[in-house]
């Protein structure tokens, strides 16, 4: 302690002033390229570890005329460290190899570019078989090429978007439809807007996704940032792209910024924004970290993922070694705080004695930093931004200095207590299973149709997509569903008459009073040139409607769907159980027993066809409309309305005129196709296929027959991608 206070002492005794910040370096930035320029230039021109030096004639003035340093004090001039002078270079060791869009980048190359570039030059690296890298004016996003359409991770300011995508079209010929919000910092993703209309202006409606952490930020700071149009929850999450799923995490509260995130790519491509740098130290302030425990923990977990390339926001593609080697930085500079911090004791501070408590804390934390910096030369002076140790010191200095227990650790001679834990973290074993939220966060409705209110839910604005739930279910079944999809249209979700929150009329419950109380529905929200979204009964109820009223559809999206009439009982299920189960609850006094009394088939069947297990308050949703078995009727008639080799005759005739009309028709149709299926399953895929024209079809997760329950993320995102090709 004696000895550091002695040298902070003769530090401080040399007079080391700040010269002042003349009022020609204020200058105004309009052009959001050059603002960008400026404000790296403001953060590199505060930091240095160089001495600071004042002018000949202020040393003269301090030493001489006190009534000058009066005068100083009165003016309360700004003070400014000197700019840094950049004196290391790349690294000659690694392999710099020129940009390509077809050759991909071998595991640890380096691209061969300049930082300052020409003003907008784009400059694209194939990195895998699907996505590449690119950069202009100082940074870079990530493209991600689909079967059907292009995902960007990242929006920066300062791209030339216009002719990003002409140059993008060397690539692909497909349109951009998605993009991710990795980091929702301004320069990092304020394009997203300029990137929304132009894609807008092609008709294409962008998925916007990012986390709930950015979407406060961006709702707290009131930017140019454009919100997300599908929000992910903090912690780990996923979300899927054309059936493929990506890793989203937002693992800690705040580190460089409130709203950090990670993406991998299906092909272990990271993206993760200003955290570390590709071959060097961090940037200035360590790119502004706002808390260096939770700076640390992210890079733990980043380190305990499994990838092979990162784009870092800015000059070059990173890898592994890169972060492990910030890690390792970083750890030392906790070790050398360790050492070199002598406390904040009364006794030390006697050194600093007539100096105001803000500029003796800031002069005191100063000089040990610059010690600290001083230090790392032998092992990291080699690297890239070595001349800016000093910014990296002082963030780890006031990190060890408030928030660690030095004194505990130096009593118990155990220095490891006193600094952060820098091994990697696994990720969480739930890290990549979808989200299925249990909550319904949306409004209750009801309107009146045939005298009895029906219940319904809707999110969004424009042609309605309206969602027709099946047996035993309610709209609490679209409940993941509709968020992908609301942005785009005005999404409607009713429940069945009998069935939900809405009412149970005196009526027999069949099919044809279900598609009454449907077209009465649409006919009482007005609604025209609809998507229908249909699932289970649901389908027979929709297609009908759709092939009697043409001129109000405008497309079809159809999973587990009747698509025509089942003419055995083996078209109907593979298995002998199945089936002799159905024919049981079709049996007039039996079924009627087992549905109603027993109710098997909310209890049994639910649980039965879908494959993770549901979760209470689920089920409680699904029971809480059929608390009698008189409330059951409408589940038991459903059971027994299915055609199958011909009876019921009626609904045989129903499901056999539709089908024959939806061969023909021309209205868009997606099938979405998953493992094993129920109703529909490969022979009925294979028919689906070969006679339904414009079809599109979509394979996302699997179930067995309420997909909704198991991959409502993919369904959302397969709906959403073909909605936004719609004409």
């Amino acid at each position: 302690m004696e000895k550091i206070t002695k040298i902070l002492t003769r530090l401080f005794l040399t007079g080391r002033e700040s010269t002042l910040l003349k009022e020609s370096q204020k200058k105004v930035f309009h052009n959001s390229i050059y603002r960008t320029i400026a404000i790296l230039f403001v953060c590199i021109s505060a930091t240095t570890i160089t001495t600071k030096t004042v002018s000949a004639q202020e040393h003269h003035a301090h030493k001489h005329h006190t009534h000058d340093l009066e005068q100083l004090r009165n003016d309360r001039p700004i003070q400014e460290r000197n700019p840094v002078i950049t004196y290391t270079e790349r690294n000659p060791k690694e392999e710099w190899v020129t940009p390509s869009i077809t050759q991909k980048l071998k595991p640890g190359q380096r691209v061969n570019h300049e930082s300052v570039e020409p003003v907008d030059k784009i400059i694209i690296q194939r990195l895998t078989d699907r996505t590449y890298w690119a950069w202009s004016n100082l940074y870079s996003l990530t493209i991600y090429v689909g079967d059907e359409s292009v995902l960007l991770i990242d929006a920066p300011e300062t791209f030339p978007y216009e002719k990003f995508l002409n140059t993008l079209k060397k690539i692909t010929p497909l349109p951009v439809s998605t993009l991710v919000y990795d980091h929702v910092h301004v320069d990092h993703a304020a394009g997203g807007k300029i990137l929304f209309d132009m894609m807008q202006a092609q008709g294409i409606n962008l998925r916007i996704i990012g986390s709930e952490a950015g979407a406060k930020e961006i709702a707290r700071h009131k930017n140019m940032v454009m919100m997300p149009t599908e929000i992910l929850p903090n912690g780990y999450a996923t979300f899927q792209f054309e059936g493929k799923t990506f890793k989203f995490a937002t693992p800690v509260n705040v580190a460089h910024s409130g709203a950090d995130s990670y993406v991998i790519t299906p092909d272990r491509v990271a993206v993760v924004v200003d955290f570390f740098y590709p071959g060097s130290l961090p940037l200035a302030q360590t790119s502004g970290v706002q808390d260096m425990t939770g700076y640390i923990e992210f890079l733990r977990r980043l380190a305990g993922e499994d990838w092979d390339y990162a784009n870092l926001g800015h000059d070059n593609v990173g890898y592994k070694k890169d972060l492990e080697a910030n890690l390792e930085y970083h750890k030392d500079l906790y070790i050398a705080a360790n050492k070199y911090w002598p406390g904040f004791g009364a006794e030390g501070l006697q050194a600093f004695k007539g100096q105001s408590s803000g500029v003796l804390i800031r002069n005191f934390m100063d000089q040990i930093a610059t010690i600290m910096a001083k230090e790392q030369k032998e092992k990291w002076g080699h690297l890239p931004h070595y001349e800016l140790a000093w910014d990296h010191a002082h963030n780890v200095l006031w990190d060890f200095a408030l928030n660690w227990d030095y004194t505990g650790a130096r009593k118990e001679n155990n220095l490891e207590r006193a600094i952060p834990d820098f091994t990697p973290i696994a990720p969480q074993k739930s890290a990549y299973t979808q989200e299925i939220s249990a909550e319904f966060p949306f409004e209750s409705k009801y309107i009146e149709v045939h005298g009895s209110k029906m219940h319904y839910v809707e999110e969004g604005t424009g042609d309605p997509i309206l969602f027709l739930h099946g047996n035993p279910m309610s709209n609490y079944l679209w409940r993941n569903i509709i968020p992908h999809v609301s942005g785009q249209g005005r999404a409607i979700a009713p429940d069945l008459i009998g069935f939900g929150k809405s009412d149970k009329p005196n009526i027999e419950y069949r099919v044809f009073d279900q598609i009454k109380y449907v077209e009465g529905f649409i006919e009482a929200l007005d609604l025209k040139n609809i998507t229908l979204v249909v699932h289970d009964w649901g389908s027979a109820i929709g297609l009908h409607i759709a092939m009697a009223h043409p001129e109000k559809i405008k497309a079809i999206a159809m999973m587990d769907a009747h698509l025509k009439p089942i003419e055995s009982w083996k078209e109907f299920s593979d298995s002998e159980e199945g089936i002799e189960s159905f024919k049981a609850f079709r049996t007039p006094v039996l079924g009627y027993d087992l549905i109603t009394n027993k109710n098997v088939f909310l209890n049994g069947l639910i649980p039965s066809v879908i494959l993770r297990d549901m979760k209470p308050e689920e089920m409680e949703v699904y029971n809480a409309p059929f608390p009698t078995a008189e409330s059951r009727r409408p589940i038991w008639r459903f059971a027994n309305d299915i055609p199958v080799m011909g009876q019921p005759a009626d609904t045989h005739k129903l499901f056999a005129t539709y089908s024959e009309k939806l061969v023909k028709s021309e209205v868009p149709k997606l099938l979405i196709k998953f493992e094993p299926g129920f109703i529909i399953r490969d022979e009925q895929f294979a028919w689906a296929k070969a006679n339904l024209k414009n079809l599109t079809v979509a394979k996302v997760g699997n179930s067995v027959h309420f997909v909704q329950e198991d991959d409502p993320h993919g369904i959302g995102e397969a709906i959403s991608a073909w909605y936004r090709k719609l004409k």
